[in-house]
């Protein structure tokens, strides 16, 4: 990790200066989309009263896995990005600009929550639903949510 955090601010000036193609569009936004919190908060409700209303203890067990992931996911993720306070590529301050216990958006660059999010939720269903085929996709769209948000200017890629 130690290694990608060096090459950080040379990796993000390569990304900045190449403008992503046309054709990632709506992927990438898909990748953004699967990392938002509020999604997978819903996300995880409804496949647990789902499951409650049509009587199927796989599925309640499913969004109820899906919440305790967002859980035990999140609250480390937000516990270092505030603790951390590590600058965002967009604010200008440079990959090693840490300025801990910071609040502002700003300074919450490390961890990614939209990416903790996107694997947590990848994960509880490649596991659930345990077919490859499934399990592929899954993953390749919580990592385009982290490639999404270095390309993006949110994150470091490191």
């Amino acid at each position: 990790m130690g290694v990608f955090m060096a090459m950080d601010e040379s990796l993000n000036r390569l990304l900045a200066r190449n403008p992503r193609p046309e054709f990632l569009e709506k992927p990438f936004e898909w990748g953004e989309e699967w990392g938002t919190l509020r999604n997978m908060q819903y996300a995880s409700l409804g496949v647990y009263f789902g499951g409650l209303f049509l009587g199927e203890d796989d599925v309640r067990v499913t969004g109820r896995l899906m919440g305790e992931a967002l859980i035990l996911a999140g609250l480390p993720a937000i516990t270092l990005q505030y603790g951390l306070g590590r600058s965002r590529p967009y604010s200008g301050k440079g990959a090693s600009d840490y300025n801990y216990f910071e609040w502002r958006n700003e300074y919450q660059s490390l961890p990614s929550g939209h990416t903790t999010v996107a694997f947590a939720i990848s994960t509880v269903l490649a596991k659930r639903i345990d077919r490859i085929w499934v399990s592929v996709p899954l993953y390749a769209t919580a990592g385009l949510t982290a490639i999404s948000l270095g390309w993006n200017d949110q994150h470091w890629p490191s």
